[in-house]
């Protein structure tokens, strides 16, 4: 599986599990170790697992975090297997536009700009 970071402000994931992702079958919350958004596709499905800093991992976020301008932020990991399915919904109409993408790939850019660039992902 494959996976970019979404970062945005405190209510990120809230917003996520209220919206509707085009062209999904359904969409669920499962709680396991994290707080994970599943969207369910024919043959696809994409989560949102919520990291917060009592996690292992949020170490990572640390460096990365000190130029998003939210004071207290909201990470969230998107994988996935298709990005095609990626690229539709962080171009949704309706997908949060105040967010910055971080791709792994040492970009860490606003959305508009990550489209702009052409969603690199791998």
């Amino acid at each position: 599986m494959k996976w970019i970071i979404l970062i945005g402000k405190e209510n990120l994931f809230d917003t996520l599990k209220k919206m509707d992702f085009y062209e999904s079958t359904s969409s669920y919350i499962a709680q396991d170790d994290v707080n994970r958004l599943c969207v369910n596709y024919t043959y696809e499905h994409i989560f949102f697992d919520e990291i917060n800093e009592n996690q292992p991992g949020w170490n990572d976020f640390e460096d990365d975090i000190k130029f998003i301008p939210y004071t207290n932020p909201s990470i969230i990991m998107m994988i996935y297997h298709c990005s095609d399915i990626v690229k539709k919904i962080l171009c949704q109409d309706n997908f949060p536009q105040d967010i910055y993408i971080d791709n792994d790939f040492e970009i860490i850019v606003p959305l508009k700009k990550y489209i702009d660039m052409g969603m690199p992902m791998e």
